[in-house]
């Protein structure tokens, strides 16, 4: 048997289990809430990654759209590299300037032009 002074007294023991219960528990709860934490910020990189995906999205479809209403503009809006072109019985003759160059020469050389549309229609022709 033991010498009742090598015992270790209950009151020391109660207390070092009770340092532990509160260490533990404080360690599961701080686990926790770094658990918590991590899925938080996994949620926001995820919704930045998204977010970042969008812009470029955005970015690509604007330039594209940039490109073809620079197309577009070019169509309508011809200017001085435009060419007319005209079919004759035997021949085709182009002009340079465009439609509007080429009607008015048309008239200045006494033809009457008929509109049809876009496109215009010498009357006197055959």
């Amino acid at each position: 048997m033991r010498h009742p002074k090598l015992r270790p007294p209950r009151n020391v023991l109660i207390l070092f289990m009770a340092a532990a219960v509160v260490l533990v528990s404080a360690l599961v709860w701080m686990s926790w809430r770094l658990l918590a934490q991590e899925r938080a910020l996994e949620d926001q990189r995820i919704q930045e990654r998204l977010e970042n995906a969008a812009d470029l999205i955005v970015t690509s479809l604007d330039l594209g759209l940039s490109e073809i209403e620079n197309r577009l503009s070019l169509l309508s809006d011809p200017g001085d590299h435009a060419l007319s072109v005209a079919f004759g019985p035997r021949e085709v003759k182009t002009h340079p300037g465009g439609l509007e160059e080429h009607k008015k020469r048309l008239e200045k050389e006494g033809h009457k032009l008929i509109a049809r549309g876009k496109k215009y229609q010498v009357a006197d022709f055959l």
